[in-house]
């Protein structure tokens, strides 16, 4: 699931894509097939340090972004309910939770002091992934636009940028 990781999903570690919030369920993070994944040991924990942030696309892939900002993309379709495929006859079912007010009274009322730091964590990554999937879909519709003709005249003049070709290997250097 991590971009260029062959370790096999035997030896990987389940991890949460969202962080479970055990002070509040409904922000999310339950265990269910869409919300886990296998990482290996290294890739799970730079990943809960927050160094990369995953997105899931509107096309279930994966969007991994890096500390330095380059993004790389997974399509890990299927891969869940085929290593385990008795998810699917599994129901989900998240709990109602009450909060208890400082009378013992049932309400919806936030702990004094505003969010948990676990909470404010959650609430970042979160803004990551919102901001590096809109990132994505920028770049991605910015290329899919049509070239203007003024646009092709001057890329005719000047000319477009030329990859260099890979240098073929040609034997050892004379020595």
């Amino acid at each position: 699931m991590f971009p260029h990781c062959n370790r096999p999903a035997a030896r990987a570690q389940i991890d949460h894509r969202r962080e479970y919030d055990h002070t509040s369920p409904e922000l999310g993070g339950q265990t269910t097939a869409e919300q886990i994944q296998p990482l290996c040991i290294s890739h799970h924990q730079l990943k809960t340090a927050g160094e990369w942030i995953d997105a899931r696309l509107p096309d279930c892939r994966i969007l991994w972004t890096s500390p330095d900002g380059r993004r790389y993309i997974v399509d890990p379709t299927g891969i869940m309910l085929t290593l385990f495929p008795d998810l699917a006859r599994v129901e989900w079912i998240t709990p109602a939770t009450t909060r208890l007010g400082a009378d013992g009274a049932a309400g919806n009322e936030t702990r004094p002091g505003g969010r948990t730091r676990l909470q404010r964590e959650h609430a970042r990554r979160e803004g990551l992934r919102r901001d590096n999937v809109t990132a994505y879909e920028a770049e991605r519709n910015r290329k899919a636009l049509p070239v203007s003709e003024i646009e092709a005249g001057i890329m005719s003049i000047v000319g477009m940028p030329h990859q260099r070709p890979a240098p073929s290997f040609d034997g050892p250097p004379p020595f």
